[in-house]
C-alpha cells in the first residue's frame, strides 16, 4: 500500500509540473513584429493592432524633455493661424516617406494621392485626432523595421550636420523625430499623449 502512495503522489507531481510549465508558455508573450499585424474594420476604418502585448515597456513624455518653440514661432514658422496641441513631429509627413520606402511596398505616387485626399488645412479641427505619420502607415501597412531604417538615416544625417559645425539640437521640437514604437501602438490616445505639447 505504501509503495501505491509514492507511485500515486510521483504521478501527480509529474502532472502539477507539467501543468505549470504548459501555462507558462500559454502566457509567455514576444514583441509584436511588423509581419504580425491584424487586420480590423469598423465602418469602413482600416486598423492595424499588434496581435502580442510588446514585452518591453514604451518610451514616454516627459514635459520639459523636449525643447518647445514658442507658440509665435510655431504659427509663424508653419504658417497656422490656430493653437497647435501636439508637437510639430505630430502633424509632419517626412519627405523620406515618399522618397525613402521602396515603391513595391508603396509609390511615392500613391502616398501624394493619399494625402491629397485626406488632408485637413485645420488637423486640430474636430475631437479625434489622428497622427497623419501613423495614418499612412496604418493604411499602406509599411513594415515597422522601414519606418525605422528611414528614421536612423534621418538621424545619422543630423548627426552629420551637428559633426561638420551645424547648430542642431536633437531635443528641440524643431528636430525631433518620429518614435517608431509608439506609431506602432496604433493607439491614437497614447500617440496623442506621448506627442502632447506641453
Amino acid at each position: 500500500m505504501k509503495m501505491y502512495k509514492k507511485i500515486l503522489i510521483a504521478f501527480i507531481s509529474i502532472i502539477v509540473i507539467l501543468l505549470m510549465l504548459t501555462s507558462c508558455d500559454m502566457f509567455a508573450t514576444t514583441e509584436a513584429e511588423p509581419s504580425q499585424l491584424t487586420e480590423t474594420s469598423s465602418l469602413g476604418a482600416t486598423i492595424f493592432t499588434p496581435t502580442t502585448v510588446p514585452t518591453t515597456p514604451l518610451p514616454t513624455y516627459t514635459p520639459g524633455s523636449v525643447s518647445l518653440l514658442s507658440p509665435e514661432e510655431v504659427k509663424k514658422q508653419y504658417d497656422v493661424t490656430y493653437e497647435m496641441k501636439f508637437r510639430k513631429c505630430y502633424y509632419t509627413i517626412p519627405g523620406w516617406i515618399e522618397t525613402d520606402i521602396p515603391d513595391e511596398i508603396v509609390s511615392a505616387k500613391d502616398i501624394r494621392e493619399y494625402n491629397d485626399r485626406y488632408f485637413v488645412d485645420n488637423p486640430d479641427a474636430g475631437t479625434d485626432y489622428v497622427m497623419p505619420l501613423k495614418r499612412i502607415i496604418e493604411h499602406f501597412k509599411i513594415p515597422k523595421e522601414e519606418i525605422e531604417k528611414c528614421i536612423e538615416a534621418e538621424k545619422q544625417a543630423y548627426l552629420d550636420l551637428i559633426s561638420d559645425g551645424y547648430s542642431i539640437d536633437l531635443n528641440s521640437e524643431e528636430y525631433e523625430l518620429p518614435n517608431a514604437d509608439i506609431i506602432y501602438t496604433f493607439d491614437d490616445e497614447i500617440i496623442n499623449d506621448y506627442y502632447r505639447r506641453e
